[in-house]
């Protein structure tokens, strides 16, 4: 009854600093309590923050991306590549 108690009293009071909506950090505290255990307590949310700090970042690099027009990694290793032609071998 404690801990539930902590977990939502947690979330009320974590989601005023942070700017995070509370069913966020509630989720965040529960999943990090089951994948690390007490210290979950402390890591789910910071790496939900950690994530939710990296999308706008990469959000905005993919649209800058896109608005240039410059070729990702893949895009270079495919125009580096020989092209070879493949056929198909029929045996019978």
């Amino acid at each position: 009854m404690v801990s539930l108690v902590d977990n939502v009293l947690r979330a009320y009071l974590i989601k005023d600093g942070s700017g995070i909506p509370g069913a966020v950090i509630f989720f965040s505290l529960l999943g990090g309590l089951q994948a690390f255990g007490a210290l979950g307590l402390i890591l789910g949310p910071l790496a939900v923050a950690l994530f939710l700090a990296i999308l706008p970042a990469a959000a905005a690099e993919l649209r800058t991306r896109q608005a240039t027009r410059q070729p990702g990694i893949h895009a270079l290793r495919k125009a580096r590549a020989p092209i070879v032609e493949r056929r198909a071998v029929l045996q019978i």
